[in-house]
């Protein structure tokens, strides 16, 4: 690709993306290993859900919240596959645990970001993607996602190896990835949704292979049961959650008008609820008949991977990483198709992922003490409303791009093919 001209300009770039990306992470690396190290985090609860298999007790039961002294988390807030992941670190302590699994984490994130990158075919792959890569890790966010022990990371990989394989015609190593992915947290089944729609049978065959796979692995042994304890223990934990400050999702928004960032939060209710419903109901239909315009797989797929997270009850800072694939895929095609846009249109499209990257620049930290602050300073009123805009904002301006890019790029109906 000759974004940059001649292979002088190339050459240089890649030489000066490299040392940018060593000088990131030289002053990433004190808070990144203060991160790597700072568990038990939330992963520590899947580690507990791993241990209670090898014992054969039901982690959801309320006999089982007990002994693994949940009772306070008012619930397990991962479906009963997600502690299958963790199974191979349960003869570890909860310490030693998160550190391995964060090493892993960042593992498949520079394999992510390789692969994004290369695939998408950004000038000087290797050196943009250790850029990138070095951009990410110095984000709070980022940061937040190690401290937690989190499982972000694992389904933004799985999710790029889905679309590459996708985009290679392997609809069954696809399916795979996104059965895979649905083990971590349920929201991925919205893509396997997608392919369903959209006749991708094999892909979806392969899904659901793979997801009840480890599904029915996990259920002989917690029990049956543990699926109705899991849906039920939700509420509880959702009108403690769903309304906080940090939840970007289409729900934490929604029910921020009921109950807004500057006040208290509040429980779920049935009217949010039944908005956020038919809201998503809408958005994706509207998703499936404009993807259908698009010649390719690369905008579908990045446009429903938002969508699926956006969707999801819950959408915290380090979902972030879920958004690193559709930035490449909606920077690369702004590029590539930059001679057929008119000057707004390119305009609005740079404009879009200025903003994206100046919102995901953010250190969102401070919000988590505004709050607090605002009882006795009123002033900071206007910042608790701009970190919570900011929180969602990346999502819905990638939205936004993602899906304007399929309607300017899509050849006429009669010549458009079904993604």
């Amino acid at each position: 690709m000759s974004w940059l001209g001649t292979r002088a300009p190339r050459a240089l770039y890649a030489r000066a993306a490299l040392l940018a990306s060593l000088g990131l992470l030289a002053l990433a690396l004190p808070s990144l290993l203060d991160a790597v190290r700072a568990g038990p985090g939330d992963g520590a609860v899947d580690w507990l859900g791993a241990r209670a298999f090898l014992d054969g007790l039901d982690p959801f039961s309320p006999h089982g919240l007990q002994v693994l002294g949940l009772e306070t988390w008012g619930g397990f807030g991962h479906p009963p596959t997600t502690p299958f992941w963790f199974l191979p670190l349960a003869g570890l302590d909860v310490a030693d645990a998160g550190v391995v699994w964060n090493c892993v984490i960042l593992v498949v994130l520079l394999a992510h970001v390789a692969l994004a990158c290369v695939e998408t075919e950004v000038p000087a792959p290797f050196a943009t993607a250790m850029l990138l890569y070095a951009a990410l890790l110095s984000t709070s966010w980022l940061r937040a996602h190690l401290q937690l022990d989190q499982i972000s990371e694992a389904i933004a990989f799985l999710y790029v190896l889905a679309w590459v394989f996708l985009r290679r015609a392997r609809p069954i190593a696809a399916g795979v990835s996104l059965g895979l992915a649905t083990t971590f947290k349920l929201f991925p089944g919205l893509v396997v949704l997608y392919l369903l729609v959209t006749r991708r049978f094999r892909a979806v065959a392969a899904a659901v292979i793979s997801y009840l796979a480890i599904a029915v692995l996990m259920t002989t042994r917690y029990g049956w049961i543990c699926w109705e304890e899991f849906f039920v223990e939700q509420r509880p934990i959702a009108d403690r959650w769903a309304s906080q400050i940090q939840n970007a999702s289409l729900h934490g928004i929604v029910l921020r008008l009921f109950h807004p960032a500057c006040e208290a939060p509040g429980p779920t209710r049935l009217a949010a609820t039944v908005i956020v419903a038919l809201a998503s109901l809408v958005a994706f239909i509207s998703t499936v008949r404009l993807c259908r315009r698009a010649p390719s797989i690369d905008l579908p797929f990045a446009l429903v991977s938002v969508l699926s997270a956006v969707l999801n009850p819950w959408f915290w800072e380090h979902y972030n990483v879920l958004l690193v694939l559709p930035f490449l895929v909606a920077a690369t095609t702004l590029i590539r198709h930059r001679a057929g846009l008119s000057r707004a249109r390119l305009a609005a499209g740079v404009g879009a992922l200025a903003a994206t990257v100046a919102m995901l620049a953010i250190d969102h930290r401070h919000k988590f003490h505004l709050q607090a602050a605002y009882r006795t300073h009123p002033s900071l009123h206007w910042q608790i409303h701009f970190f919570e805009i900011a929180s969602w904002l990346p999502q819905v301006l990638l939205l936004g791009l993602l899906g304007c890019l399929i309607a300017w790029t899509a050849p006429p109906a009669t010549e458009s093919a079904n993604p």
